[in-house]
């Protein structure tokens, strides 16, 4: 059953959506970055006893940050929208054994970290404020997390610390997916969208077709070595985009299976052992 909350701005959009398009992008948007916030269970937090809190402050948002292992080669992992970082303690702890130092952030909205909103384009912003003063060896994102790092690069056009590898797990190759899941999701008319995107790229500063399309951005600056992990039973995220956008990348590798889905895939023993022989 489709929840009321979703029904309430279907029936808006249908029937008022047009009268006051402002309240309509304002609306659209809001939609849009609220984060559902997770809960954590106990053995969620019994495990982040395991980690050292290194929190910061980042644009008016108290971040979390989780460090694990002492390594000389760190890797920074950023979760998805509505994630957590503790959803990839098997793969933390996997990447400890073999000595290397992780960090994982809750992004904003999410887990430990405060507020209830979040974006790609503010996830980006943090991934380059860490890479930059801490040069990972590695940056591994899953879905929004991977988009952001991965844009955190191609917008910055080697101004940054050149990143020896990047893991993008369930990306996104095309940030307008995003948008036109909420579209069908919410039944916005066609012309009601249109001038929604229009007035967020103008207030937001960026053009959604030109500056949110990975293909545009191939060779990636900055970047040495990159691992695409995609699963084959993904419904979120295209397979063919990002099969297309690893055939055109000559660093990249590309690793696919039937690993369990989207939200799952990062967990899987045989990604992680890719992983590993990988970095």
């Amino acid at each position: 059953m489709v929840p009321i909350v979703i029904r309430i701005q279907r029936y808006y959009y249908y029937y008022l959506g047009a009268l006051f398009p402002r309240f309509s992008k304002y609306l659209f948007w809001k939609t849009f970055t609220t984060v559902s916030r997770r809960k954590f269970k106990p053995h969620h937090l019994q495990y982040l006893e395991k980690a050292s809190r290194h929190d910061l402050v980042f644009k008016g948002f108290k971040i979390a940050r989780y460090k694990f292992g002492h390594g000389e080669k760190r890797i920074l992992i950023v979760h998805g929208q509505n994630g957590l970082a503790v959803d990839f303690r098997s793969a933390i702890d996997a990447l400890v054994e073999k000595g290397f130092a992780v960090e994982a952030i809750d992004l904003p909205g999410h887990g430990h970290s405060s507020g209830n909103t979040n974006n790609m384009l503010l996830s980006s912003e943090l991934v380059r404020h860490l890479h930059t003063q801490n040069k990972y060896y590695a940056i591994l994102g899953h879905s929004l997390g991977a988009s952001a790092a991965f844009y955190c690069f191609g917008h910055a056009k080697y101004t940054l610390p050149v990143l020896p590898k990047l893991v993008l797990m369930g990306m996104h190759d095309k940030t307008e997916d995003f948008f036109i899941e909420y579209k069908n999701l919410l039944q916005i008319p066609s012309s009601i969208y249109e001038y929604s995107v229009r007035e967020i790229e103008k207030s937001m500063g960026f053009n959604l077709k030109e500056d949110m399309n990975a293909h545009h951005f191939i060779p990636l600056a900055g970047v040495d070595q990159v691992l695409i992990v995609h699963d084959e039973q993904d419904t979120i995220a295209d397979l063919d985009g990002m099969k297309l956008l690893a055939s055109n990348w000559s660093c990249a590798v590309l690793f696919t299976g039937d690993h369990g889905g989207h939200y799952h895939h990062y967990k899987h023993p045989m990604v992680i052992e890719k992983l590993l022989h990988w970095l």
